[in-house]
């Protein structure tokens, strides 16, 4: 995140302790501060009335955020104001005081995902090796967490109760949703109103293409773990599964198979699924499992792997938004 701030503020400089908390996250890689006019007199006057370390650091801090930023642009920005102008959320970018902006950056950017512990570890086995790191080193740093939204039916209450209006709260928050689409380009209503309320509020919110998170493990992952479990009926679920066209894996319930949608009629159930032989339904008929997304756990999904089954694209973008977020 950029953090400008205004060479006005230096008119009549807030306690250095504030600012030096600033600097101090800054050096953690938690934001970038760059100062609207570097050439402005106020500012020239308190930087050189610094100590010498003092100084110093703040030259760095400074010049790493212009380096930085030339090589990878942060996507969201907060200027901070003088204490004689009110903070405002809702001005482009943010404008806030020094304290309420202090308040904000020392909190974590918090992803809310409908299953705390998979959908992590989902997005962390599906990225590159350079993101992983880059996410887990968030993590331990304290500037990340991923927060448990209790599923789809009480995802959109957590979000509301967050983001019911503009501030740290609505900034420093993401959201993961599954779009629990029976077919493509059909997410359920539940998906549509968590998205709907993000985007009116500003909220990076993803809605996956896929069905689910299950709906992007990687067949040969799969073809392992249903041929380790030396039955029958994982391994002709297995086959039954490979044999569907790639719309209908990526939107066949994985969990609970075909008789877990019986109940869900409606203009969104479509008919992907009309023409499967008997055999192939059978065999599909009760899912792989309510803890096969436990794989994510397990396995990490090679670039190969991503490529080939066609979601390489979607996890980049979310991965690399991300962590652009981040910065």
């Amino acid at each position: 995140m950029n953090i400008v701030l205004s060479a006005r503020l230096f008119d009549n400089p807030p306690p250095y302790i504030s600012l030096a908390k600033l600097a101090y996250f800054a050096l953690e890689g938690r934001h970038r501060i760059a100062i609207s006019d570097e050439s402005d007199p106020a500012f020239k006057a308190w930087l050189a009335s610094r100590l010498e370390q003092d100084r110093h650091e703040w030259e760095f801090v400074l010049d790493s955020a212009l380096l930085a930023s030339a090589r990878e642009p942060a996507r969201l920005e907060i200027e901070i104001v003088p204490a004689n102008l009110p903070s405002n959320w809702n001005s482009d970018p943010p404008q806030l005081q020094l304290a309420a902006a202090i308040n904000a950056l020392d909190k974590p950017i918090r992803v809310i995902v409908e299953n705390g512990l998979n959908d992590r570890a989902f997005l962390l086995a599906m990225a590159t090796n350079e993101h992983r790191s880059a996410l887990e080193h968030a993590e331990r740093s304290g500037f990340l967490e991923f927060s448990n939204g209790g599923g789809i039916t009480t995802l959109l209450q957590i979000i509301v109760a967050s983001c019911s209006s503009r501030g740290s709260d609505s900034i420093r928050t993401h959201v993961l949703v599954d779009s629990d689409a029976l077919q493509p380009n059909a997410p359920s209503e539940q998906s549509e109103n968590v998205r709907s309320f993000c985007d009116s509020k500003l909220v990076w919110c993803h809605q996956l293409e896929r069905r689910a998170i299950e709906n992007y493990l990687p067949p040969d992952l799969l073809r392992g773990w249903a041929y380790a479990q030396n039955k029958p009926t994982a391994q002709q679920a297995f086959d039954a599964y490979i044999s569907m066209s790639p719309d209908q894996r990526r939107h066949y319930n994985m969990k609970k198979g075909f008789k877990g949608d019986a109940a869900r009629q409606g203009p969104t159930s479509g008919t992907l699924y009309g023409g499967l032989e008997l055999s192939v339904a059978s065999a599909l008929s009760d899912g792989f499992g309510t803890s096969i997304a436990n794989l994510f756990t397990t396995c990490m999904v090679t670039e190969d792997h991503s490529r080939r089954d066609g979601s390489w694209d979607e996890i980049n973008r979310i991965t690399t938004d991300l962590i652009a977020r981040l910065r």
